[in-house]
């Protein structure tokens, strides 16, 4: 199944749907109820256990001229912030 929403998503993982990636916001409460198990914590990386690709994420304007100096503080804001993560 291919879904862009991520609550879809979560509810197909709950019901047997197969793997999926989740952000931890969503999926940490089901994890919490038992409904879902992690398969890639960083934390506590276990020998033989498989280590997540990162996820790419891109900044899209729609030419030059929307790039001001406001949206190009917040894209280096946003790169930033993800960089520590």
């Amino acid at each position: 199944m291919i879904s862009d929403d991520i609550d879809m998503l979560a509810q197909m993982a709950v019901n047997g749907g197969g793997i999926t990636r989740l952000a931890d916001f969503v999926a940490q409460p089901l994890v919490n109820r038992g409904l879902l198990v992690t398969l890639f914590d960083q934390l506590h990386q276990t020998a033989g256990q498989a280590m997540p690709e990162p996820m790419q994420i891109f900044a899209c304007v729609t030419d030059h001229t929307s790039l001001t100096p406001k949206v190009r503080a917040l894209i280096d804001y946003l790169k930033d912030a993800l960089n520590q993560c």
